[in-house]
């Protein structure tokens, strides 16, 4: 610290190539090297946090930092509760105290002219050298370590402090997102990192007209805010990912050494595994124990605070103040906003996220407004957010921090709710009571629930069921209050056409979901059969056996997955099917008879005998199968949609020929099981009521196909191959009817004939054939 103070002496190191390589030279480096063989890089390289890099089964010693996993958490996670409160706080104290001196250096060096530009070379230089550190499957060997990344992180935090009070306003005029887009700049965002609204091509345009020709000039604020962005990055989130690969390669050696023979020949490997995980939960609660430390939390929070709200004040314009800012969002969007790369919003609600599991005591009723205003401006704005996995992490966020009912049946098994009831009390009072979080939060979870339909990512498919569900679980909790269920009533008659969407994917991902359970019980059940016949079990060669349990445990992760996401599914169906409001768009054409449909396959499963008994395993709850509950769910809706509309409903179940119609005595086996269960005698009624109108309804339409069986070709529909009610022309001339195409658009929003893309507003009406088929009707049903 004294020879730094000394301006002169302080100037002439910083311009050594010991304090950081030259340009030419800097481009050859990379991360380790940065750590390991600058100035600055000695001193902030010393951490609690051990080099993962390091083989599990040696002491680490790499000339900086003792062995502090061994030293403090010898027994892993596994030793005396006081012990290791003990050595967290000891730990805790020590980081403290070496960032507060690290900070000093920096702040010393900052206030010498001479020396402040080499410092912020520095730490933009340790930023860009490890890039690695974003990739999927980084080579640790060429990025410096999570210590000495989380010791730059926490110094860069501490060098915000002055300004990240959002109430001061000293940020405000400071900030200048150009910064991140300036190839001039220290502090620009790689060419790699995707932007929240603009391609590649046109950030490079907007960067030639509005960056490179002017001459800009940023304060010390803006760059440290970005920079700090940048490298909060590429050390606390990567350091999470790597504290999880210890926890779950611990976990594996457990279950290696726990599966092993009891063999003498085997004892040492055994040890051997174990001693592995043991150093690998040490390791890990050196990195638990180090991220949570108190400082750098509050800082953590505050940055975040700070940028959740900043991004609206961009939105609206820098001197918008809080009670100017409301929806819709202007259009078009800034392109300042635009050209934000898209991990400052990732980062954000994954820190919060990670907040609410260490540190839930930190968020003030101040920063949970900040935060839910953030999402309620953009959670549904895909201008301003393109990506809709962007979005979903949004959702992921709010819905980990919903007030959870322990006591709900349909809870999700593997839930991510586990934070402190205050936390959730505050977050519901701003969700329930601030006028623009009520007014457009159930919109947007509508709108984002069908945009993630479709994203680029290559496990899209999958991520939209977890998001679906992250969705749902908020909806089902808006749906008790008030003021969410008029907004959700808005949406339904201000916007029919995405609602009808809204809910023919809901059919759609149940239908996936609970068809790939269903269809897996008897292959489950066929498993436990032969495990229970003991005698024949270990008839079986080994291989064929360790194949069947690896099978049977891969069923056992798919069905709990299954059953647990369709859950949300059907609880959304089966309360909003009970408002004779929302549930109208239910029987839109589009969607009504295929809803009807496939509850009557799922039904068949779950009613007939023959089916049923194939469905019948030794432990159900092991795989989240609950067939009670199921049912009862099934029926529910059954009932709802029935009391809604008895004549529209009883047609769209004797519509279907497929389930129904090849054996209609489910309704009676439902009845039979719904009666042995105990149900509430209104959903028996109104089922048997059901049962009975749409056998009715079966007849009629039977006599009908008959009056019909010598239609003309022209009044049919080429693709349903039946009579049309209401036809329309298509872009290339076809002629559908309307049901059958909307239905088609709902899905793919290509003319399926000639494939080019098309919309509902392009179908051409045909009054006078629509005319000649009733006609042809009426006549023929009078003369038969």
């Amino acid at each position: 610290m004294n020879i730094m103070a000394n301006k002169v002496v302080a100037a002439h190191v910083c311009n050594s190539a010991l304090f950081l390589p030259g340009s030419d030279a800097l481009s050859d480096v990379d991360g380790r090297f940065i750590e390991n063989k600058t100035i600055l890089g000695a001193a902030f390289g010393i951490s609690s946090i051990p080099d993962i890099m390091e083989n599990p089964l040696s002491a680490s010693d790499n000339g900086r930092s003792p062995d502090v996993a061994e030293k403090c958490f010898p027994g892993g996670d596994a030793g005396r509760k006081a012990d290791i409160r003990s050595a967290a706080t000891t730990i805790q104290t020590s980081l403290d105290q070496a960032h507060a001196l690290l900070h000093r250096i920096i702040m010393t060096l900052l206030k010498n002219q001479d020396a402040k530009t080499r410092v912020l070379d520095w730490f933009a230089a340790v930023l860009s050298v490890n890039k690695e550190r974003t990739k999927m499957r980084p080579d640790m060997k060429k990025a410096s370590t999570d210590g000495f990344m989380l010791n730059v992180s926490a110094v860069l935090l501490r060098l915000c402090r002055p300004f990240l009070d959002p109430s001061t306003g000293k940020a405000w005029s400071k900030l200048d997102v150009r910064y991140l887009s300036d190839s001039r700049a220290r502090g620009c965002a790689s060419d790699d990192d995707t932007r929240l609204g603009l391609t590649h091509e046109e950030l490079q345009q907007w960067t030639q007209e509005h960056i490179l020709n002017e001459d800009c000039a940023y304060h010390f604020i803006c760059e440290c805010f970005f920079l700090t962005g940048n490298a909060l990055r590429l050390s606390i989130f990567k350091a999470l990912e790597n504290c999880q690969q210890l926890v779950r390669a611990a976990r594996e050696y457990d279950r290696e050494a726990s599966m092993a023979p009891s063999d003498p020949f085997m004892s040492m490997r055994v040890d051997s595994l174990r001693k592995v995980s043991s150093r690998l939960r040490s390791m890990a609660m050196c990195f638990e124990v180090s991220m949570q430390q108190r400082e750098f939390l509050d800082d953590f929070v505050a940055y975040y605070g700070l940028l959740s709200s900043y991004l609206p004040k961009l939105a609206f314009g820098m001197s918008a103040t809080g009670e100017h800012l409301s929806l819709p969002l202007p259009s078009p969007a800034p392109k300042e906003f635009l050209s934000l790369p898209e991990y400052l919003v990732e980062n954000l609600c994954m820190g919060l996220t990670w907040i609410g599991h260490v540190g839930t005591q930190l968020l003030t009723p101040n920063l949970v407004e900040q935060f839910m205003l953030f999402f309620a401006f953009f959670l549904g704005s895909n201008e301003y957010v393109k990506n809709p996995y962007l979005r979903g992490k949004m959702v992921e966020t709010l819905s980990s921090y919903m007030p959870h009912d322990e006591d709900r049946d349909d809870a999700h098994p593997w839930s991510s709710r586990r934070f402190t009831p205050q936390a959730s009390q505050e977050v519901a009072a701003m969700i329930n009571a601030h006028p623009l979080v009520v007014e457009n939060l159930v919109k947007a979870l509508v709108l984002l629930f069908v945009e993630i339909e479709r994203t680029d990512r290559h496990n899209a498919f999958y991520e939209k069921f977890n998001t679906r569900y992250q969705i749902g679980e908020v909806m089902i909790y808006l749906w008790d209050h008030p003021g969410h269920r008029q907004a959700w009533t808005r949406v339904v008659q201000n916007d029919p056409k995405l609602y009808v969407r809204f809910v023919n994917m809901m059919i759609n991902d149940s239908q996936h979901l609970l068809q790939e359970a269903l269809e897996a019980l008897p292959e489950v059940r066929d498993i436990e059969m032969q495990m229970a016949d003991e005698q024949t079990w270990h008839a079986l060669p080994n291989s064929t056996r360790d194949e069947l349990t690896s099978n049977l445990d891969s069923h056992r992760r798919h069905l709990l997955s299954d059953f647990g996401l369709s859950s949300v599914y059907l609880k959304l169906m089966e309360i909003t099917s009970d408002d004779p409001q929302i549930c109208a768009r239910f029987f839109d054409l589009q969607v009504r008879d295929r809803q009807a449909r496939i509850l009557d396959f799922f039904l068949r499963y779950m009613t007939l005998p023959t089916e049923r008994k194939r469905l019948k395993l030794k432990n159900p709850e092991k795989y989240g199968w609950k067939p009670r509950e199921l049912l009862s769910s099934l029926a529910r809706i059954h009932a709802n949609l029935f009391k809604a509309n008895n004549e529209e409903w009883a047609q769209a179940v004797a519509a279907d020929t497929d389930y129904y119609g090849s054996d209609p005595s489910i309704f009676e086996h439902l009845i039979s099981i719904l009666s042995s269960l105990g149900a509430p005698s209104d959903i028996v009624q109104s089922i048997d009521q059901l049962r009975i109108q749409a056998a009715e309804a079966v007849k009629a339409s039977a006599a009908d196909d008959e009056n019909f069986e010598d239609a003309p070709e022209e009044f049919e529909d080429p693709l349903s191959c039946r009579i049309m009610k209401d036809p329309v022309k298509l872009p290339s001339g076809q002629i559908l009817d309307r049901t059958t195409i909307l239905q088609h658009l709902l899905t793919d929003n290509r003319d399926p004939f000639s494939r080019e893309m098309m919309t509902e507003d392009d179908l051409e009406e045909l009054p006078d054939l629509k005319n000649r088929i009733l006609q042809w009707m009426d006549e023929q049903r009078k003369s038969k």
